[in-house]
This record gives C-alpha cells, sequence and structure tokens, in this order.
C-alpha cells in the first residue's frame, strides 16, 4: 500500500492540537519497555505520526511513498527485464558475471524485495504501525556525527518501532526514503551493518532529477573489492573476518582462510546498506522514465 501526502489533510487539524503542549523532547518519560533501549543515549521527542508537526508528517509519508515507490520498481526490473540487463545490473553489486550467477541470485534478491514491501507498507498511514515512530535527538552529538535513524523491536515483538531525528526529516525525500529502507531492513530482513556505503558518491543528479544519480556509480565499497577474486588482503574483508569470531552469520561462512565469490555474495545480501544501493540501481531506470514523463506534462 502507499502512503499518500494527501491521507493525512483531513488529521493536520487535529495533530496541530496535539502538538500544542507537548514538548519537543522529554527527559524523563519513557513510554514504554522499548524506549528504555534508546533514553541512555537519546532524547524523545513526539510519538507516532500523529505528535509529528505537519511538515514533518508531510515529509515522512513522502519518504515512506517514495521507498515503496522504488521498491515496487525494483521488484518489476527483476521480474521482466532481460536477463543480460540484470546480469549488467547486479553485476556491479555482487560477484557475478553470467545468466547462471543471476540464477544463484534472483530468487533470494525477490523474496527480499516483497518482504520490504510488505513491511513498509505497514507505517503508512492508517495502517497497523503507522504509530510505530518516533523522533529522537542525540544526548551526546559529536563531531563525527550522530546516527539519522535507528531501529528497536524483537522481531516477534508487536513494537518494531522506527526512530527519526530532525536532522534526517530536513534531508530531500529519497534520503529520508533510503535511510528507512535501511533502517527496517535491520528488522525484516535481519541485515547488519556491516560496512556503509559512500553515499556522497549519490548526491551528483541530473539537474532535473530530485533522484539519486547511480546507474553506474555503485557503492565505494562494493566497486572496490566485490569483483576482486582473491579478497584476503582488503581491508574490508580483514574486519569482516575479525568480526566472525562474534557473529552467528559470518561464522557459519567459514571465512577465516579467505572468502569466495559465493561467501562474498551471502555477505552483500545482509549488509542494510547493500540492499539500499541493489534497490536504487534496479530502480533507476524507472524512476528517469517516471520523471521525463513528468517533464513531458509539462
Amino acid at each position: 500500500m502507499y502512503c499518500s501526502s494527501q491521507t493525512v489533510a483531513s488529521t493536520f487539524e487535529q495533530a496541530k492540537k496535539n502538538n500544542s503542549h507537548t514538548p519537543e523532547y522529554s527527559e524523563d518519560q519513557v513510554d514504554d519497555e522499548i524506549e528504555k533501549h534508546v533514553t541512555s543515549r537519546y532524547l524523545i521527542g513526539a510519538r507516532g505520526r500523529s505528535k509529528f508537526s505537519i511538515e514533518h508528517q508531510e515529509r515522512l509519508d513522502a519518504a515512506l511513498n517514495f521507498s515503496m515507490h522504488i521498491i515496487n520498481s525494483a521488484i518489476t526490473a527483476l521480474k521482466t527485464e532481460s536477463t543480460k540487463y540484470l546480469v549488467d545490473i547486479l553485476s556491479l553489486h555482487f560477484a557475478m558475471k553470467a545468466e547462471e550467477d543471476l540464477s544463484n541470485i534472483l530468487p533470494d534478491m525477490l523474496q527480499k524485495l516483497e518482504e520490504m514491501k510488505a513491511q513498509i507498507g505497514q507505517y503508512c498511514k492508517g495502517m497497523p504501525r503507522e504509530n510505530q515512530v518516533a523522533k529522537i535527538r542525540d544526548k551526546f552529538p559529536s563531531k563525527e556525527g550522530s546516527a539519522l535513524a535507528l531501529v528497536v523491536g524483537a522481531l516477534d515483538s508487536k513494537y518494531r518501532r522506527l526512530f527519526l531525528t530532525n536532522d534526517l526529516l530536513k534531508l530531500s525525500v529519497p534520503s529520508i526514503a533510503t535511510t528507512i529502507i535501511h533502517e527496517l531492513s535491520h528488522h525484516f530482513l535481519r541485515t547488519k551493518d556491516y560496512w556503509y556505503n559512500n553515499y556522497a558518491m549519490y548526491e551528483r543528479r541530473k539537474p532535473k532529477s530530485n533522484y539519486f544519480e547511480i546507474h553506474d556509480r555503485v557503492t565505494f565499497a562494493e566497486m572496490s573489492y566485490v569483483n576482486e577474486t582473491d579478497g584476503k588482503n582488503k581491508t574490508i574483508w580483514s574486519k569482516l573476518r575479525a568480526r566472525a569470531a562474534e557473529d552467528e552469520f559470518l561464522r557459519s561462512l567459514c571465512i577465516e582462510e579467505g572468502i569466495g565469490n559465493e561467501q562474498k555474495n551471502k555477505i552483500i545480501m545482509t549488509n542494510a546498506d547493500s540492499i539500499v544501493a541493489i534497490i536504487m540501481s534496479l530502480s533507476h531506470k524507472q524512476i528517469m522514465e517516471d520523471e521525463d514523463a513528468k517533464d513531458g506534462l509539462k
């Protein structure tokens, strides 16, 4: 289900009333057990979308809508594009070169995107998790920067809370959307943060575009390392092998002696920023066509 900023219009006046006497951040209130996991580091602000400012309700809905759109576009690409096209796109992310490699990746990739589509839809206006969002502010901001968003909640819990910062909600809608996908992939795909992508590479845009120009500029980490035949001496893979001692998934891949292509692909499929980058690459063609169509109507 898509979210639309139009769907919150009827609640704006009530939201204003709700916000009128509510402090932006509270030091001493703990709303439920989930918040106890974050209050040592963060101040809790507005709880539930109805307590967000009108501007932030609109931006949240626009970002959820955009995230659904790019995931849908990525799913459509996986189902309808030619084998050659998919190999060309996915070989930028995975250690793969041929149709046979694609057949090993495609079913899992499609299942993950379908799951993300279903789960993100639950945070839309009128859906069961519409109030499983809250605003936070870092108590101890550092020069290196603070988290823009985080998630808390066990997979078997009714709480799967998405915590967002004002800094995140000031960014472009695509930036908010990709951050939401990243965070919720931790919940629903059990992804990890093995490495973060260099998103500065995505900021070079078409002059008319509000979508990242990323078709031939993939993540820094993956472009540098994924197609290496032997990743033993590469920093990122060295860090992964060191982390394997405490990470059950990495330990299960037996990567101590080296990382082969199959292992690399499984790790990439389990890295949150990689899921985001793959969605962006697969949806890029459709997004550009959408924008060209909009320009044609002007």
